[in-house]
Order: C-alpha cells, then sequence, then structure tokens
C-alpha cells in the first residue's frame, strides 16, 4: 500500500502544527513504518494510524524533549542574550581555563598521601590523567598499573592506592 505522506503532513498543518514540525513528524513515523510496518488492512485505516503517530510523535518531541534538543535551545537563548554584544559563538561556548594543570592537580593530591605511597599513587593517577580508564577503577587495574612501572609488592601497593583513590573527596 502506497501512503499520501504529503496529504499526511498538509493535515498536520492545518492542525496546527508549521511545515518544519509537520514533516519532521512524517519523518519519524515513516521511520518506525519502514522499521515495522503495521498489520492494517484498508489504505484508509494506515493513513489514520500514521496521521495519529504523527500526532503522538510531534506532542511527545514537545513535552519531552531530547539532551541535544535542549542543549540547542539553551545555546540559543544565550547567543540572543549576547546578540548585541560584540562576543563570538566561541566565546560563549568555549570552557573557560580553570588555572589548575595536571601538575598542580597531582601535586596537590600528593600532599595528602603518605611519603611511602606517593610513588605508587603518583603512578596510577599520572596513567588516569595520561589516558582515562574505560572501565571502573579496580584493585587490579592499579596492580598492573604498578607492575608495569616496576614496583615491587605491588598487590599490597594497588589496595592502598585504590581505597585512597576511591574514598577521596573532592
Amino acid at each position: 500500500m502506497a501512503l499520501d505522506w504529503t496529504r499526511i503532513a498538509k493535515r498536520l498543518m492545518r492542525r496546527g502544527l508549521t511545515e518544519n514540525q509537520a514533516w519532521s513528524a512524517v519523518s519519524q513515523t515513516y521511520i518506525s513504518y519502514v522499521t515495522s510496518p503495521p498489520e492494517i488492512r484498508t489504505e484508509n485505516e494506515l493513513a489514520e494510524l500514521m496521521y495519529q503517530k504523527c500526532i503522538g510523535w510531534h506532542f511527545s518531541w514537545l513535552t519531552q524533549p531530547c539532551m541535544i534538543e535542549k542543549a540547542v535551545a539553551a545555546k540559543n537563548e544565550a547567543l540572543q542574550e549576547y546578540d548585541d554584544c560584540s562576543m563570538t559563538e566561541d566565546d560563549l561556548f568555549v570552557s573557560p581555563v580553570d588555572g589548575e594543570n595536571d601538575t598542580d592537580y597531582i601535586a596537590d593530591l600528593l600532599k595528602l598521601v603518605p611519603q611511602t605511597m606517593r610513588i605508587p599513587t603518583l603512578i596510577v593517577v599520572q596513567s588516569i590523567l595520561k589516558r582515562p580508564p574505560t572501565k571502573p577503577l579496580t584493585v587490579e587495574a592499579c596492580r598492573k598499573l604498578l607492575q608495569k612501572a616496576n614496583i615491587c609488592n605491588t598487590s599490597e601497593y594497588a589496595r592502598q592506592v585504590y581505597t585512597f583513590l576511591t574514598t577521596l573527596k573532592r
């Protein structure tokens, strides 16, 4: 069965949607129609179902926007506030330099660690900062990092470094 999507879009526009909103709803409904077509006998029933799905998609989009839509709306509001200002978009949305680099952070962190634990802690923290882990930090991951750096008594140090890092309140 061939549906006239243009007629569905025009019907949505008569209901009060803008042309862009109507075609967005039609496109989303079309995607769901292609991926899992409903089992309906007549073309009129199918057209009515697709129309209702378009309306449902549009209202769910209005009431529950996704994170990207929220971010775009916030960006547009911020740009409107600074419209008369000489600031560019890059000036508004580039994160400011926070003044503390990795070296300063590590130095502040190592002040909290006993002298005997500073080198193992430094090795683990430096490794985490160089390449953030894709999985949560574990004692075994700490042990492997210390073993790779040729630290002796890796099991004990790994347990203590792990406990320190996971209980650190910053």
